[in-house]
């Protein structure tokens, strides 16, 4: 990572809205981050938190007719919301890709999982066909697929789990993006495979000064590649930390609940599971004050009445939370 040089990527006051029969739903409320050069971001929180939102925001893969996103996306010093349809078609893909959670519904099952990497090679870097399936095998073989001139060659519904990821990640740094999402990327593949993953993802970033912003809620997986932390709930960001003092040392409740959740294997065998009270709140209907307030163990009279502001506080911490603001 290097801090020295300008963020790669600087999002500011982002609001998502989703308009239901029920109302607008703004999904993602106020986000601000950056990620530098090279840097290992996590983005964690609960399943409806807007994680995934975020990510799809930013690449404008969302619907214009039932989504709307304002704010900025500095990219490269450009702001990806104001640019043509056209132009983020050709840096989606090629500067900026993602590797989604589910590979089955996000590969085409009517193309070979090479002629899907060897597409977005002729678009993004002009190759023509035969330099395209060469580069396609290469990919499938650094990302460890066995036999990878056969596998470049079937669908996507004859490899296993764990080769459709690694398929979805050749496909994502096939162009040597220098940013990449990875969403959840181990979600529905075996503890064993799911180690695998994460030590390639690992090991490719490490060849290269690519920046990755890690979508996840599996703690574990953060510990193991994030340099820094971005916690979220119920679309706002609530508190920001490099990894070793967030989880050492969380200021805000809910990061709080999110760490103690992780399961512990005592010495005699038994863990007792810890969770976090209640549910996230609907978006249609959100609590006065700050929007944690109702499951939080230190709610405190102003919680229910005003919505905290986010705290800057140390050298490059912040959290938003009244107890915070107190200290």
């Amino acid at each position: 990572m290097n801090r020295s040089e300008p963020p790669l990527l600087s999002v500011r006051n982002m609001i998502t809205s989703f308009h239901t029969h029920d109302g607008i739903v703004n999904a993602v409320n106020g986000v601000d981050f950056d990620i530098f050069p090279g840097e290992t971001l996590g983005l964690v929180g609960e399943s409806g938190c807007g994680k995934s939102v975020t990510a799809m925001s930013v690449l404008r893969l969302l619907n214009p007719s039932t989504a709307t996103t304002l704010g900025e996306v500095i990219f490269k010093g450009k702001n990806l919301l104001d640019m043509t349809p056209e132009k983020m078609r050709m840096i989606r893909g090629s500067e900026i890709s993602m590797i989604f959670q589910e590979p089955m519904t996000s590969l085409n099952p009517i193309l070979t999982v090479g002629e899907q990497i060897a597409e977005s090679l002729r678009l993004h870097e002009k190759l023509d066909q035969e330099k395209a399936w060469e580069k396609t095998v290469q990919m499938l073989k650094l990302v460890q697929i066995p036999s990878p001139e056969i596998r470049a060659g079937q669908y996507p519904h004859k490899l296993s789990g764990g080769m459709r990821q690694r398929a979805m990640i050749a496909m994502a740094l096939c162009c040597n993006p220098c940013l990449v999402f990875a969403d959840e990327p181990t979600t529905a593949l075996d503890v064993t495979i799911q180690a695998q993953i994460i030590r390639l993802l690992d090991h490719l970033k490490k060849g290269s000064n690519m920046s990755v912003i890690l979508i996840t809620h599996d703690l574990g997986v953060i510990a193991r590649m994030a340099a820094r932390v971005v916690v979220m709930y119920a679309g706002k960001v609530v508190e920001e930390a490099p990894v070793v003092p967030l989880f050492h040392d969380p200021k805000h409740p809910y990061t709080r609940g999110l760490l103690n959740s992780i399961p512990v294997l005592k010495n005699d065998g038994q863990t007792r599971l810890t969770e976090i009270p209640g549910i996230v709140p609907n978006l249609l209907h959100m609590p006065r004050g700050c929007s944690f307030h109702p499951r939080c163990s230190r709610v405190m009279d102003i919680c229910t009445k005003k919505s905290p502001p986010m705290v800057h506080f140390m050298e490059n911490r912040r959290a938003a939370c009244w107890l915070v603001s107190d200290e």
